[in-house]
């Protein structure tokens, strides 16, 4: 620490009881646990590249670079496929980022058509406010109660007070139906996305728990170091004589 400062030790988390979930057949992470073993394969290239590059400085030290293993295609392809909230990016793929630009524009094209026909000066008696909304994964208009008859639809809902409905026009339901089976076939990629990237993780799950194993090693060894110095510690020699201890402190104490 003296000689070349702190090493670029962020918090982690333990990720070795998700890696042996990982290990089992059919098990699948979620994408935020997969970020956290990103974040985590991260940590231990970091920490092993600013030992190796400062080996000769702290022969006791010498063994931790070859135990703190990076996995860099792993960590790339976490990298590429998740961003830092865990959602599964179009990247990861091109089956997912054509369904999601198809859900784009059927989303688009029905709130569009949908908000032509709030905004027609013909409905004003008909429609009850001048907005789109969803109700039960579908978009629907505000119709008001007394005039429901007046705009052909299915009805989705309706509000507390029962004064306004919120209808399905006809020529919206077609619309709804391939968008909810875009938002279907979206969900089922971002499964098979997860899945294989779990069995990637859970393919050297042996391995980077072992190079875990080690970073745990370093952040105790830094943690202690970070003590010492704070507390002008020093490291005692006895004797085979009577030891004093002047000024002794207990650090669980301090």
């Amino acid at each position: 620490l003296e000689q070349h400062g702190d090493p670029p030790l962020s918090a982690f988390i333990d990720v070795r009881p998700f890696l042996r979930s990982a290990a089992h057949e059919g098990f699948v992470l979620d994408g935020r646990t997969l970020v956290q073993v990103r974040d985590t394969l991260a940590a231990i290239r970091a920490a092993g590249a600013f030992f190796r590059r400062h080996a000769e400085a702290a022969p006791a030290l010498a063994g931790l670079p070859e135990r703190l293993v990076a996995f860099p295609a792993l960590e790339a392809e976490l990298g590429r496929a998740l961003d830092d909230d865990g959602t599964v990016l179009d990247a990861a793929s091109p089956a997912l980022a054509r369904v999601r630009a198809s859900i784009r524009r059927l989303r688009d094209g029905l709130q569009r058509k949908l908000e032509e026909l709030v905004a027609r000066r013909g409905l004003a008696d008909v429609i009850a406010d001048d907005y789109v909304t969803l109700r039960n994964s579908r978009f629907v208009v505000p119709v008001r109660a007394s005039a429901v008859g007046s705009l052909p639809g299915v009805v989705q809902d309706r509000s507390v007070s029962g004064e306004t409905l919120f209808v399905e026009p006809l020529f919206a339901v077609e619309m709804n139906n391939e968008l909810l089976l875009a938002v279907r076939e979206e969900e089922l990629i971002v499964q098979r996305v997860l899945t294989d990237l779990t069995g990637l993780a859970g393919a050297e799950h042996a391995a980077i728990a072992a190079s875990v194993d080690a970073l745990v090693e370093v952040d105790c060894l830094v943690a202690a170091a970070r003590f010492a110095r704070a507390y002008r510690c020093t490291r005692p020699r006895f004797s085979d004589f009577v030891v004093e201890l002047r000024h002794a402190r207990h650090p669980g104490l301090l």
